[in-house]
């Protein structure tokens, strides 16, 4: 019998909390965590993109190029060159300048560094994935390409890629948290609350640890990010879009595979909500998860970061989700 995985997804709708239990949770004996979201799941042309996507729109040049970004993408976590490395610190040059340029894609993953194994994974499974591969150039093949070929996937469906994709993923956890001496795998990818459904029949031992935040910090703390727009009643309606998404997915999950905290509960009473946590995850307690300084959570910023300009438009815009999580 396989033995069981063991993977909790921490997630939310972005600076509500997530990096922060993540790490107090990661200091616990028995849980390993990555130094930095892994993407691997959830990202555009990542395993649930292609998940979803395989089935719903099948051709024999759309499973070329399915497959083609795929690999192409689990490639780009991988590792980077010093050449990559070197223009990143000249681009930040151009930065300072008012002359901004996106880095290498993923620059900072590097996921071979802390899954020595992981381009073993990715080929096994490109490999799961493609019946064949052959030599051909047709209209609409990738620029340049020395020794054209095309890889044929036969047409699939979810329930038949399910096990493929939960092999790889969980082989790559495995490996990781041999690696790490642990035995439990925690991740707060951003979003990831989203795809909560696709993950549990990807991953159905999977947990969801989802935290809110109250929505006009969040929407504060979002305007502030470099994926964000700066306008807090632009970001107010991303807010509700994702937070809207999300508790139509809760009445799909089963109750005994997600929980919901907050933040704020989590800073003033801390024991509590961790001990649930644990409970929840099937950890035993441990004291050292109360060492991190909590107090600087910024709770109630938005009273000093939303300006009078702008606050009738934004806090109308949040009204509805302040009174449906309780922050009224």
């Amino acid at each position: 019998m396989a033995k069981k995985l063991n993977i909790g997804f921490i997630g939310g709708t972005g600076r509500c909390g997530t990096s922060i239990l993540r790490r107090i949770i990661a200091s616990h004996s028995q849980v390993a965590t990555l130094p930095t979201e892994y993407k691997i799941t959830i990202e555009p042309e990542g395993v649930i993109d292609y998940y979803n996507s395989f089935s719903s729109s099948w051709s024999p040049y759309l499973a070329d190029q399915k497959l083609k970004r795929l690999e192409s993408f689990l490639y780009s976590l991988s590792s980077k060159s010093i050449v990559d490395k070197s223009i990143h610190y000249l681009l930040r040059i151009f930065s300072i300048f008012g002359i901004p340029i996106t880095p290498k894609v993923y620059l900072d993953l590097e996921l071979s560094r802390s899954i020595p194994s992981y381009l073993h994974h990715v080929d096994t499974l490109i490999n799961e994935l493609t019946d064949f591969t052959y030599s051909a150039n047709r209209l609409g093949m990738d620029s340049y390409t020395l020794h054209p070929k095309i890889r044929y996937a036969s047409f699939a469906t979810k329930s038949e890629l399910q096990p493929v994709f939960k092999k790889f993923i969980s082989n790559l956890i495995k490996d990781f948290l041999k690696h790490q001496k642990k035995d439990f795998f925690i991740e707060d990818n951003t979003w990831n609350i989203l795809f909560a459904n696709d993950l549990l029949q990807i991953l159905p031992d999977a947990k969801f640890i989802s935290i809110i935040r109250d929505p006009r910090d969040v929407v504060t703390s979002l305007a502030n990010q470099p994926w964000m727009p700066n306008d807090k009643s632009k970001v107010a309606i991303i807010y509700n879009d994702i937070m809207s998404h999300w508790l139509e997915i809760q009445t799909k999950l089963p109750v005994n595979r997600w929980i919901q905290i907050k933040l704020e509960d989590l800073t003033r009473t801390p024991e509590k909500e961790l001990k649930n946590i644990c409970s929840f995850l099937e950890l035993p307690w441990e004291a050292q998860l109360l060492e991190m300084d909590l107090t600087k959570s910024n709770s109630g910023r938005w009273k000093k970061e939303i300006h009078n300009h702008e606050t009738n438009q934004v806090l109308s815009l949040l009204q509805e989700n302040i009174e449906l999580l309780g922050y009224e």
